[in-house]
């Protein structure tokens, strides 16, 4: 299949010329939200690509400037960036100052450090949003989700929620709210596992910051974790494209049913999602995952999904 090559952002991106799912050529540019998408299907080929050219053409330096795109969307979480003295004690460094120099530079980095941030609250901000870049880049969390993130964070600070408290800990707890409020389909053992703390202990931050902040996150919807199912059991990641598709689409329409007879209310989204695959594969006569193997990959017990699978089957 050939693709194109596309720029955004000192970035290349290929796109394909034709949609993988159905084969069609019409592919659509969506600026809104940068996607580009099968207008067939509806299957989203690359994502988060904002155009940087320009789409005019401007004789005079004023109409250039008039005329110019602002770019991609501005993080709104480095507010708090300064400048940065290089470690006396690092091996390029230490060639260029002399010893009976060192210390006073040592001193200097000291108050420096001190001086960064204008009150103890911008310092846990600084913190909690380099905490939450390496959970990012571990999840490959959405820009949106991030900035949501830390917009609660400031929150959380605001409340003094963050005496005594481990920052990593509570910028976890922070996201798993902002998950919830955003439908966003990551789980707090998902993100437990980024940090490299319990689940217990994140659960338990995040109940703290939903009271306090007097947040109410809707219902989780299973549909939303059909892909992030499948993207971790290795036999379904093993099969085609078409008929991971077709899975994803058939286990779609029994949640739909499910819904409709409120067999969701109340029961885990992830271990729903799960279940709905294995009874997918089943219906379409492909080989899938063994509640054993779904089990582990998901992070639930196999008799959970097992009942769930029992009540899907029964009832649709």
């Amino acid at each position: 299949m050939k693709n194109r090559k596309k720029a955004s952002k000192n970035r290349i991106i290929d796109i394909p010329e034709q949609c993988p799912e159905c084969g069609s050529s019409n592919i659509v540019y969506d600026p809104v939200s940068g996607e580009y998408v099968c207008a067939s299907c509806g299957l989203v080929l690359a994502e988060r690509v904002f155009e940087v050219t320009p789409e005019w053409r401007a004789f005079s330096e004023e109409d250039r400037i008039k005329l110019s795109r602002v770019g991609e969307p501005l993080p709104i979480d480095r507010t708090s960036l300064t400048t940065v003295i290089g470690e006396p004690g690092r091996k390029l460094l230490s060639r260029k100052i002399p010893p009976s120099e060192r210390k006073d530079v040592s001193r200097m980095i000291i108050w420096h450090k001190r001086a960064q941030y204008a009150s103890s609250a911008e310092r846990n901000l600084a913190l909690a949003s380099s905490e939450l870049d390496i959970i990012g880049n571990k999840l490959k969390l959405p820009t949106s989700l991030k900035e949501r993130t830390l917009f609660l964070y400031r929150k959380v600070i605001e409340k003094g929620l963050t005496r005594g408290r481990s920052v990593k800990e509570l910028i976890a707890a922070t996201l798993y709210a902002a998950c919830r409020l955003e439908n966003e389909p990551y789980t707090i053992n998902d993100i437990a596992k980024a940090v490299g703390r319990s689940s217990k202990r994140i659960g338990k931050l995040y109940r703290l910051v939903v009271s306090e902040l007097k947040i109410a996150p809707p219902k989780r919807d299973a549909k939303r974790f059909l892909s992030t199912v499948t993207g971790k059991v290795s036999v379904i990641k093993n099969l085609k494209p078409s008929e991971v598709a077709k899975i994803q689409r058939e286990a779609y329409k029994i949640l739909e049913q499910a819904d409709k007879l409120h067999l969701t209310r109340g029961k885990d989204p992830v271990g729903m999602a799960a279940a709905a695959i294995v009874l997918a594969c089943e219906r379409l006569g492909i080989e899938g995952p063994s509640f054993r193997e779904l089990a582990k990959s998901v992070g639930k017990t196999e008799i959970t999904i097992k009942n769930r699978y029992k009540d899907l089957k029964e009832k649709i």
